[in-house]
């Protein structure tokens, strides 16, 4: 996974950054990385309001593959949120019950439910 985020300048200190690999649905071409983006921004709340964002949180894509969240000191965003804000992305686009949302230490994996067949 990359770790540098690919943004040349960001306007803040970073406090904390998350990164979501989405490279499982993006391969399976059922998955927009432009349209999840504008989801999110539209969708998360800081203090308690919508589209605020403002300069305390920059969503950025890295290969088409990656989302990353940066959310600078004066802002706070959960993980257990942004896990939140993933699947009702995934309810939204009607693919909640072929994906799935995993934590792992720099944030969160997409990957396909484990079907047993019988």
């Amino acid at each position: 996974m990359p770790s540098q985020t690919p943004l040349a300048i960001i306007p803040f200190i970073i406090q904390m950054q998350y990164i979501i690999d989405c490279s499982v649905p993006v391969e399976a071409s059922l998955f927009e990385m432009n349209k999840f983006k504008a989801y999110l921004e539209s969708h998360v709340k800081v203090n308690g309001v919508t589209n605020n964002l403002g300069d305390d949180i920059i969503f950025s894509i890295d290969e088409e593959r990656f989302l990353y969240i940066d959310i600078s000191e004066s802002a706070t965003l959960a993980k257990r949120a942004i896990k939140f804000y993933i699947k009702r992305y995934l309810q939204f686009a009607e693919i909640r019950d072929i994906f799935r949302c995993l934590a792992t230490e720099e944030g969160f994996a997409l990957s396909f439910y484990k079907h047993i067949n019988e």
